[in-house]
């Protein structure tokens, strides 16, 4: 199935080590990923390989983080870190978030909305988004096309997230059969 919208799936065999690994999907939107400023939720990560874990990222998975590209990307160089749950939101550099009062706080854990027909970027302000489900899937909505494509072309066995669930029946977690 070639994708026609903007929101994916990538599960099952990929070239990913594992679900998820930021660095490489961040590898493969390249130069753009490092240029947003990222809003980092409801995490749950493992630390396989890092020396000094940054401060930044917090071990409270209600903690929001937010955070250049740039740092994130060297945080991803430095530290090998499988995100098994979490939401990555990217935002345009002009965009500023007050932490204290975070208006909407994008989660995966239980979220109901990912499985929906109309699944969407949970923050309105953020133009991507990179949904880690259970370190079983990713899920990459976007707001730009050329993102989706740079996704896609990376991994061409990413599906359209409204296709595939469609033809799985997924509308809702408690139907998801991993």
């Amino acid at each position: 199935m070639t994708n026609t919208g903007l929101n994916l799936i990538l599960r099952g065999e990929s070239q990913l080590r594992y679900y998820t690994d930021v660095a490489h999907i961040f590898g493969v939107l390249g130069y753009r990923a490092q240029t947003l400023n990222w809003l980092i939720t409801d995490t749950n990560y493992s630390r396989l390989e890092c020396e000094n874990f940054p401060p930044e990222l917090s071990d409270d998975s209600w903690t929001p983080v937010w955070i250049s590209g740039m740092r994130l990307l060297q945080i991803l160089q430095e530290c090998e870190i499988q995100f098994n749950w979490g939401v990555l939101s990217g935002f345009q550099p002009d965009i500023v978030l007050d932490l204290t009062r975070l208006a909407v706080y994008p989660y995966a854990d239980c979220n109901r909305l990912l499985w929906t027909t109309a699944a969407a970027i949970q923050h309105p302000q953020a133009v991507v988004e990179i949904v880690c489900w259970d370190s079983a899937l990713t899920l990459f909505l976007s707001k730009d096309p050329d993102l989706s494509r740079n996704f896609q072309a990376a991994f061409p066995e990413a599906m359209d997230l409204d296709y595939y669930k469609q033809t799985k029946g997924w509308l809702e977690p408690a139907t998801i059969d991993l």
